[in-house]
This record gives C-alpha cells, structure tokens and sequence, in this order.
C-alpha cells in the first residue's frame, strides 16, 4: 500500500535519488521477496479446486460481505466492468484489441456515491461461471442487496434491454441506460426514426418503459422506466441546450464507476507477476478497499 516506486529493489538502494530510511528499518530486501514469493490467500489441500476462484475465494467473500455491510447505496448506483492488466496463462483471460493492455481480468462492479463499489463479481470464463453468463444474469446477480428499496441502476448498452426493464420492474427498481438498435423488443419506429441535431422522439410501452431517441452530434438511443420524453434546458461550458432529463440522469449515475477507476490510478500498487490471484489480490486488498475506505471516510468527514 505504501508503495510507489516502479521496481522493488529500488526501496533499498543507496543511490540517493531513491533511498529511504524506512524499508532498512523493517526488514532486508531478501526477506521481503521471500515473503512475497510465499503469499498465498487459501489452503490448496482443503480448497475447493473445481472453482476456478478458488486460489482468490477467501479474499472474494470477505470483502462482499463487508461492501455490502457498511454503506447503504444511494438511489443511483451503477453497473459496469473493471480490468486488471494480465498477460500470464490463464483460462479466463480476456483479449481486448482497442485497449492499451489488451490482455485482462474482467471484474463486473456495483458502483454508487462518489465511486464506492457495493458488490462485486470476478468474471472465471463461459464454462466454469454460470452466473455472470449473459448481461441480464449479470445484473440480477449484482444488485441481488438492493431490490424492492427504490434504487436506480444506470448501465451501458452492453447489459441494457427491454427484457432486464421488465425483470428489474418486478423487483422494484428503475432502470436508465443506452441502447442498442438491434437490440429484442426495441420498437422499430422509433430506432428507424431519422432526426436533426436537438430533435427526439419516443415510445412507453404500458409498463411504463420509455425507448427514447435523441440526436446531438449523433443519434442516441437510450431507455428508461421512470422518465418521459420531457427536457430540460442545462448550460454547458460554450453554450446552453435542451436535453432529454433521461440523458442529464444517466450521466449523473454512470459518473460513480469512472471515479472508482479514476481514483485506483493515482497509486497503482498492481506490479509484474505471473500469478494471477497475486495480481487480483492486489487490485482487490489495496486498490479497491482503499478506494472505498476513503470514500467512507469523506463522506462521514464531510
């Protein structure tokens, strides 16, 4: 956690660009590579090895339990997925070709406030994850704490359909996101629609969910169950426009995920390594608890 140079070895060099006092005081280096090379987060004899998990589950459970136990999420809380950098072998590495590390371990979060994350969801491969299998799986998984309480769950196009609207209406909870034209269920008149700049047009169905089309520099397609086609005029930084109270909305909810990840980058304390549940571990212990320990502590502070 304290950590921040880009090499171990580095906290015990005389150079003086780089020496400190305090690594010499505590142990030698040798020490503390020995101790690392040896961390382990489970008994290999007595865990249950059919679960890909099984080396990080230990970690996975406590923590769930204690996101979920000290924060009460606000109405607006979000879904969406975390990458850990990781090119060693592993069955469920994911490839992503547009990113810069292209290779990665997909965690699924809930997110809210000013980016703390209430529950989580470490994504183990088709095979192997029965629950986090397809989007809609993936958010009745997630927000399994917070149905029947009034939340608002903003999500992207990814997991977005009129299908989760219906499931999410049973449960209580509203759902607002982008959508994707090709998409089951969508109403065709108003995905074929064409428009100009600042123009909208939508459609509710009669349980009360809004298929909403709205063109700025291009056309979005969004929906929600507790919106209308109603606007609102707002002031950006050169001008002020009208938009749909949909999108004002879903910016505000999406914005608590990308504060998470904004925040974890400051201090990274993720290092090379060829075993995964080291490289988790770390992601998990001290980037995403200390992330959420400091939220708590700004908003009880506040």
């Amino acid at each position: 956690m304290w950590m921040g140079y880009p090499t171990i070895n580095l906290y015990w060099s005389r150079d003086p660009q780089y020496y400190h006092p305090f690594p010499h005081k505590v142990m030698s280096r040798n020490r503390f590579e020995i101790l690392l090379r040896m961390l382990h987060f489970c008994n290999n004899e007595t865990a249950d090895v059919i679960n890909r998990l099984y080396k990080i589950q230990p970690i996975i459970d406590e923590l769930s339990k204690n996101f979920l136990k000290y924060y009460y999420p606000m109405e607006l809380i979000c879904i969406d997925e975390s990458m850990i950098p990781f090119r060693g072998r592993i069955i469920f590495r994911q490839y992503m070709k547009q990113k810069r590390h292209k290779y990665e371990i997909k965690i699924f979060k809930l997110s809210c406030g000013l980016g703390y994350t209430y529950n989580f969801s470490v994504y183990s491969g088709k095979t192997f994850d029965k629950v986090n299998i397809t989007p809609t799986n993936i958010v009745m998984n997630l927000c399994e704490e917070i149905f029947h309480k009034g939340h608002t769950l903003c999500t992207d196009n990814w997991y977005t359909s009129v299908n989760l609207a219906k499931k999410l209406i049973e449960k209580n909870t509203h759902l607002i996101g982008t959508l994707r034209n090709n998409r089951k269920d969508n109403p065709k008149e108003v995905v074929s629609k064409k428009l100009k700049r600042g123009e909208c047009a939508a459609q509710e169905s009669k349980k009360g969910i809004t298929v909403l089309k709205w063109r700025e520099k291009r056309d979005i397609l969004l929906l929600s169950t507790k919106h209308t086609i109603k606007m609102k005029t707002v002031r950006t930084k050169t001008r002020i426009v009208s938009k749909p109270t949909i999108v004002i909305d879903y910016n505000a909810g999406k914005k608590s995920i990308d504060l998470s990840d904004q925040m974890a980058a400051y201090s990274n304390p993720l290092r090379k390594s060829m075993k995964w549940y080291r490289k988790l571990g770390f992601e998990l212990l001290l980037n995403t608890v200390v992330v959420n320990s400091f939220f708590i502590h700004q908003e009880s502070t506040s």
